[in-house]
C-alpha cells in the first residue's frame, strides 16, 4: 500500500489552510454527549478501517482527508513484539454521507429535492453496501524500544488534551483534515494543526505510513528524529 501517498496528501492540505495555531489535541467528541453529529460517517469509518480498532492496537492516528480516502495508521503489540500498520480506504468513506445527503434533500419548505442524474452517477462509484468497500493494509516489525518511545509520546501527548479556548473556536473550516488520536482508553483529536506540538504528532504518524511503505533506512532515521523531536517538545 503507498501509506506515503497518503501522508503527503494529509501534510499538504495541511499547510494550505489558514487556521489560528493551537498545539494541544481537543477532547474526542462522543455520541454519549451528544455532540457528533456524523455519527453514520463515523461507523462505516470504525467498521472499514476495523483493523486499528483491535485489542492488539495500542497506539493509532486515524486521519480523515477532505474528499480523499481515510486511513489509520498506528502501533500494535502482541506479547511484547511490536509492529506500525497502516490501512486505509480505497475510495472516500464520505461519498456514502454525500449520497444520503443528496438521497434526502429538502427545500426551504421541507419538499424533496433529488438529483436524480448525480445521485446515479455517485452510486456508480459506491458498493452499494459499505463493508464490501476495499481496504489496503501494510505492516512492519519494529523493535521494542522504538514501540515503547511511540506508544510514550502518545501517552504524552494525549495527557494535554484539552477543550480549546473561545478564541481558537474562532477557525473558520473550509477544507482541511481532522486527525483522530487513541492510546490505552485516553483519546484526543485535532483538525488541520499548525501548532509545533501537534503539527510534529502528526508528522510522528505520517512518518510511521512511510516507513510502513518504504521500509527503508532513511525513513525509519526520519521517523526516530521526528519522536526525538515530539519528546524533546514534551519536556516539562
Amino acid at each position: 500500500m503507498h501509506a506515503m501517498k497518503f501522508s503527503v496528501i494529509a501534510a499538504a492540505i495541511v499547510c494550505a489552510v489558514p487556521v489560528l495555531a493551537e498545539d494541544h489535541l481537543e477532547p474526542e467528541r462522543s455520541v454519549l454527549g451528544g455532540d457528533t453529529w456524523l455519527q453514520g460517517y463515523d461507523d462505516i469509518v470504525v467498521g472499514v478501517l476495523k483493523d486499528a480498532y483491535s485489542r492488539e492496537v495500542v497506539a493509532r492516528m486515524v486521519v480523515l482527508p477532505s474528499s480523499q480516502p481515510e486511513y489509520a495508521v498506528g502501533v500494535s503489540k502482541t506479547g511484547d513484539r511490536y509492529a506500525i500498520f497502516v490501512v486505509g480506504a480505497t475510495i472516500p468513506l464520505s461519498n456514502y454521507e454525500a449520497l444520503s445527503n443528496m438521497e434526502n434533500a429538502r427545500d426551504e419548505k421541507g419538499n424533496p429535492v433529488r438529483d436524480d442524474k448525480s445521485i446515479a452517477e455517485l452510486r456508480k462509484m459506491l458498493p452499494t453496501d459499505w463493508h464490501d468497500v476495499k481496504v489496503n493494509r501494510c505492516a512492519v516489525a519494529i523493535d521494542a524500544p522504538l514501540g515503547e518511545r511511540l506508544v510514550d509520546v502518545w501517552g504524552k501527548m494525549l495527557m494535554q488534551t484539552r477543550y480549546p479556548e473561545p478564541e481558537e473556536n474562532e477557525t473558520v473550516r473550509i477544507d482541511g483534515v481532522d486527525f483522530h488520536f487513541y492510546s490505552y482508553g485516553k483519546a484526543g483529536q485535532t483538525w488541520s494543526p499548525t501548532g509545533r506540538k501537534a503539527g510534529t504528532f502528526v508528522d510522528v504518524g505520517n512518518a510511521m505510513a512511510a516507513y510502513c511503505d518504504e521500509k527503508g533506512k532513511h525513513e525509519l532515521a526520519t521517523l526516530n528524529a521526528k519522536v526525538d523531536d515530539l519528546l524533546a517538545q514534551l519536556k516539562p
